[in-house]
This record gives C-alpha cells, sequence and structure tokens, in this order.
C-alpha cells in the first residue's frame, strides 16, 4: 500500500490469509512450516508450543479485549424470575470452570467490562443468596450458542451445563447449525431463548463498546437482558467526561447486572500468538487486529 498512512510502513508485501481452519488444523500446518504467524489455539497446543524452546522463544502474549458470558432472558419465560437466575448464577464456580477448561489461556471475569478498561471488575461482586432449594424435577431451560462454545470453548458449555444440571436445570441447545454465526444472530435477535452463551470483542478500547451492548435496544445482549436502568447508565457512561464518574457509573452498572443475575460474566482470554523463526518486527495489539501485520516481515 504506497499510500499507507504512516512512513515506513507496510514492512511487508503481501499477507495471506488462511480462514475457516479449525485449532488443531492451525496447530499442524503451523509446525509444519506453512504459517508464519498462528494463534486461536486450543489450551493443549499452546501448552505444547511453549514447552518446546523453538516456539517458546517466539511467543508474545497479551490480554484480548473481550469478554466471554452468559446472558440471562430476564424478559420471558422461566428466568424472567430473578430469584431462578440468582440460583443459576450462584450454582456456577467460575474460577474452577476457567482453571479446568482454559488454564492459562483465559481470566475469570467478574463484570462484562475486561482489564484495562474503566470500571473493570477484578474481584466478585457481594452476591445476593438464594434461599430456593433443588426442585423435584429437573426444569429444561433453553440455550443458544456462540460457535466458539461448539468449537474451542466447547467444553467450557459442556461444564457449565453440568454445573446447572445439578442445580436443577437441564439445557436445551437450540441452534441447528452450531457453527453458523448467522443462524447465532438470528437467535439472538429474536430472544425467545431462556439464555445465551456469547461473547464480545471490543469494536474499541473503552469501557463503552461493552456497556453498549447490554443496551436494551441491542440484539448481542440487551433483548435478553437490557432494562431502563442499565440504559439510563449506559447513556451516562458514553457522555460523562470525568474517568473517576465513569468509573463510578460503570461499577454501578456491573453491580445492578450481578444483584439481579441478568448476566453472569465468564471468562477474558489471553491470548498467545506464536510466529515462526523467520518474522521479524512481531508485536501485538491490545485490540483488534491482535498482530499488528504492517510492522512484520519476513527475513530471508
Amino acid at each position: 500500500n504506497p499510500y499507507y498512512w504512516k512512513s515506513g510502513f507496510p514492512r511487508n508485501d503481501k499477507l495471506v490469509f488462511t480462514f475457516a481452519l479449525t485449532p488443531g488444523e492451525i496447530f499442524k500446518q503451523f509446525v509444519a512450516g506453512k504459517f508464519s504467524v498462528a494463534w486461536d489455539l486450543v489450551p493443549a497446543d499452546v501448552e505444547r508450543l511453549l514447552a518446546d524452546r523453538q516456539y517458546a522463544s517466539r511467543c508474545l502474549e497479551i490480554p484480548r479485549l473481550c469478554t466471554y458470558f452468559a446472558v440471562f432472558n430476564s424478559n420471558r419465560g422461566l428466568l424472567a424470575n430473578e430469584e431462578i437466575r440468582q440460583k443459576i448464577v450462584n450454582s456456577v464456580d467460575i474460577e474452577k470452570l476457567v482453571r479446568k477448561n482454559l488454564g492459562r489461556l483465559a481470566i475469570p471475569a467478574y463484570g462484562i467490562i475486561p482489564p484495562g478498561l474503566i470500571g473493570y471488575q477484578a474481584k466478585k461482586l457481594n452476591r445476593h443468596r438464594s434461599t430456593m432449594t433443588k426442585p423435584d424435577k429437573e426444569e429444561e431451560i433453553t440455550c443458544i450458542l456462540n460457535p466458539a462454545f461448539s468449537g474451542p470453548y466447547a467444553s467450557v458449555a459442556k461444564d457449565l451445563f453440568i454445573m446447572l444440571r445439578q442445580t436443577g436445570f437441564s439445557v436445551r441447545v437450540i441452534n441447528q447449525k452450531r457453527n453458523d454465526y448467522r443462524e447465532f444472530h438470528e437467535l439472538l435477535e429474536a430472544a425467545e431463548a431462556d439464555f445465551a452463551l456469547a461473547r464480545w470483542v471490543g469494536d474499541y478500547p473503552d469501557s463503552d463498546t461493552f456497556a453498549g451492548i447490554l443496551n436494551s435496544k441491542q440484539k448481542i445482549a440487551g433483548k435478553f437482558c437490557g432494562s431502563a436502568e442499565v440504559d439510563r447508565l449506559i447513556a451516562a457512561g458514553r457522555t460523562e467526561p470525568d474517568p473517576a464518574v465513569r468509573n463510578k457509573i460503570y461499577s454501578d452498572m456491573e453491580q445492578i447486572l450481578e444483584k439481579q443475575g441478568r448476566v453472569l460474566p465468564l471468562f477474558h482470554e489471553q491470548v498467545f500468538c506464536f510466529a515462526s523463526g523467520k518474522v521479524e518486527g512481531f508485536e501485538l495489539n491490545f485490540f483488534s487486529p491482535i498482530v499488528a501485520y504492517e510492522k512484520i516481515s519476513l527475513h530471508r
């Protein structure tokens, strides 16, 4: 690109991206020398590469500006009952779920806003404890899955469903094509399921991009969990210039979501990205694109 905005960049003549590969295929082709850069790997393959000095020395890690979460339909159906939502929220051991399935590839989430942004919750909030007892028979609740929970994070969904079953709730996934993002977003917009396992990757490095998905008119999460009270705080955070006041606004928002059991934050990704020995200028960004592609080149 001869008209690139920064002099001296990009340093490469051409980039070739390969799409629609599973994490296992990415790993195999990177090790075989077919890819110069690889990430989005499953925890076991990350550990294999880190155990090999050749690859460990060519690894960078960075928190990804994203949050994976469960959002409950607080406007219709069984989970319109706040006490039932709280029972579900309190049945999930987030630390155990993340430690067992993701290891160092993620950190437990205690709020919708990820690390590094105003309003981030670094520890558990005080949860309201439900006094409900386990029912004599299971209640079925319906779920829609972001394809990530059918692919690299399928084990997270599986263990989460086991925790819910132990509390008296069986989960029926209603996606017909679990790797189809279009179907997932159509189901999100319809907001007829009891809950969704979803994620949000920030469009820009500010808390507003995460708070905004909770607006009652937004199909990412707001049509499930939105409320006038949360909408008011989102609007206030967007227009407030004082960082300290914004931090209070977003903290208040997180506490409402927690207290009312509208959202169950699960984890924030920790990205491990590997480069081959020929790559020079290898750097990562805090937000997308993770790899600073304009800075890399291949040594020949």
